[in-house]
């Protein structure tokens, strides 16, 4: 079977405001030949340039996951790093859940003793599958909570 990507994205429900479109405008995402964006609410597909289009004026943007995908962990991490100047919050499930922003890695601490401190299950999560996903994150979102 190809690696076909099905980025199953809530796409109905990350165009759900007037979002606005404040900061630099998105760096455009390439993604695999084999990847196929599809808009949940009508099955339509996408092209990668209309999912920036709506990510860019979404209030709201949430990216589902295939668990066992790395191939959409890494389609999610280059949309994070793509935001352009807009403040991004970056939530994740695998963390334990925080009233305030976890704090990114200490100069000299390990990935491995940083994600273990914040609750994150490297067994469980079968690490480092979401490795990709989780450097966008601490490049490019402004926060991170669990």
């Amino acid at each position: 079977m190809a690696s076909t990507l099905l980025l199953v994205a809530q796409i109905a429900s990350v165009a759900c405001g007037g979002g606005t479109t404040a900061g630099s405008s998105p760096t455009p995402v390439a993604f695999a030949d084999t990847t196929v964006i599809v808009d949940l609410a009508t099955g339509a597909r996408l092209s990668p340039a209309a999912l920036q289009a709506r990510i860019a004026a979404a209030d709201i943007v949430l990216l589902g996951e295939q668990h066992d995908n790395a191939a959409i962990h890494r389609a999610r991490g280059a949309l994070l790093r793509a935001h352009g100047t807009r403040p991004v919050a970056a939530v994740f499930e695998h963390f334990a859940r925080s009233a305030t922003p976890i704090a990114r890695p200490a100069e000299g601490d390990s990935r491995e003793a940083w994600l273990d401190k914040h609750g994150f299950d490297r067994t469980g999560w079968r690490w480092p599958l979401h490795a990709a996903l989780v450097d966008a994150a601490l490049e490019s979102a402004t926060e991170l909570r669990g």
